[in-house]
């Protein structure tokens, strides 16, 4: 639906290879999960970004 409105989407929540295989075979282009990274807290991105703090 996305690229049918000339917008971009992100899959998110992806957990395992199987579900990144599939949406890449349905042509997503982007997504995000704990398959490429863990969450992290505010206080960790502040630490590990500190160009982001004021």
């Amino acid at each position: 639906m996305a690229d049918t409105l000339n917008l971009s989407a992100v899959a998110e929540g992806i957990e395992t290879q199987e579900q990144c295989n599939v949406l890449h075979e349905l042509g997503c282009p982007s997504g995000q999960g704990y398959l490429f990274a863990a969450a992290i807290s505010a206080e960790d991105v502040m630490r590990r970004f500190p160009i982001i703090q004021k």
